[in-house]
């Protein structure tokens, strides 16, 4: 008999970016990054949106957290990595 896959509670997320790509393959949940990283779950959420991008010193902190695959230039918009 097949498994049932776990439904997510709340609303389905719309868009996510490489941040929350990464923190939904690792299985942690959004609060469980947001303690580790000192900040709050809300702002997780706006993070892994795209509606809020972290300070240099946070953007390191989830290079560290997610041992490199998300980088500080990956917070850089592209029009400013053109200029």
């Amino acid at each position: 008999m097949a498994k049932k896959k776990k439904s997510l509670r709340g609303r389905p997320r719309l868009q996510t970016n490489r941040f929350g790509r990464w923190i939904d393959a690792k299985g942690m949940s959004r609060e469980q990054v947001a303690d580790r990283l000192g900040v709050t779950r809300p702002y997780i959420d706006r993070l892994c949106r795209g509606a809020s991008s972290p300070n240099l010193t946070l953007a390191v902190m989830i290079e560290d957290l997610t041992k490199g695959t998300v980088r500080p230039r990956d917070w850089v918009t592209k029009a400013a990595r053109t200029r």
